[in-house]
């Protein structure tokens, strides 16, 4: 008998599990191709179906009301321990071609993230709002890229206490140059040109990288304006008001345009449900 190559390794694991971890093994053998983004989506997969749950963070309510949830940091790859761009736009993709659901809510609990896979998430949540009701629930808080993605949805509610807002872009790198200088050391770094290699620790932060960085800075804050006054229908200057980094509990941010509505996802839910009479 052809042994497989997960039985020739030892496992200290209840053999129920360790099955369930050969097999997951196995498949990503025999599956697409051994990078990270299938490796981490069959993790999802199997961690979910431990649970006996799906992958997508999705969760159906009565009525044909489905809630996507938006917890922890941001990241464009998938991770059952925090919110991925690929889940969540697989599940507006899937929550717009069901004919089963007829609203949704996505709730969102998230420091914000990163900006690869953002733009991308947003405009599938746009063509999902496009399609169905949707509808943005704040439930602990919305900062930075996850109210670049809640304003993909054409209402926005908030809880009272809960906070909104840290609109804005950054980058942060550590000049260690002088550290090293202290101690005697002396970093080497052989390049190609000035910008190339940034951020290399012992490296001095010259003044044409810093320049570099906060250039694109500033182009990604310029994608950050263009949705939050499309989907906020703010002007300029109501923008330049609450684009300083600051955030807001529910009550005042009604008052500057960023929510539409003071209310716990319980009583969004009731509003649906009474706007669709189911």
């Amino acid at each position: 008998m052809r042994m497989r190559w997960s039985d020739t390794m030892l496992w200290q694991i209840h053999p129920h599990y360790r099955a369930q971890v050969a097999a997951l093994l196995e498949n990503i053998k025999q599956g697409d191709g051994l990078h990270r983004d299938n490796v981490e989506r069959k993790f999802t997969k199997v961690v979910a179906s431990w649970f006996d749950m799906d992958e997508l963070p999705i969760d159906m309510k009565d009525g044909g009301i489905a809630v996507v949830t938006v917890s922890g940091p941001l990241i464009k790859e998938w991770n059952y321990f925090t919110a991925s761009y690929r889940a969540l736009t697989e599940s507006f993709r899937k929550l717009r071609a069901s004919s089963d659901v007829v609203a949704v809510v996505v709730k969102f609990d998230t420091p914000g993230g990163t900006v690869d896979g953002l733009d991308e998430c947003a405009t599938e949540l746009k063509a999902l709002a496009a399609t169905k009701l949707t509808v943005a629930q704040i439930d602990g808080g919305c900062y930075s890229a996850g109210y670049f993605l809640a304003c993909a949805c054409p209402t926005i509610c908030c809880g009272r206490t809960m906070h909104v807002g840290n609109i804005g872009t950054v980058i942060s790198l550590v000049d260690s140059s002088e550290a090293y200088t202290s101690r005697g050391l002396r970093s080497v770094t052989k390049k190609t040109g000035e910008i190339k290699g940034i951020g290399i620790e012992g490296d001095e932060i010259t003044q044409a990288q810093e320049d570099f960085l906060q250039s694109l800075v500033n182009q990604h804050f310029e994608h950050f304006k263009a949705a939050v006054i499309e989907g906020r229908e703010m002007s300029e200057a109501e923008f330049t008001a609450v684009s300083d980094g600051s955030w807001w509990l529910g009550e005042s941010a009604l008052g500057l345009k960023l929510i539409d509505q003071v209310s716990t996802l319980e009583q969004t839910l009731d509003m649906i449900r009474k706007q669709l009479s189911v």
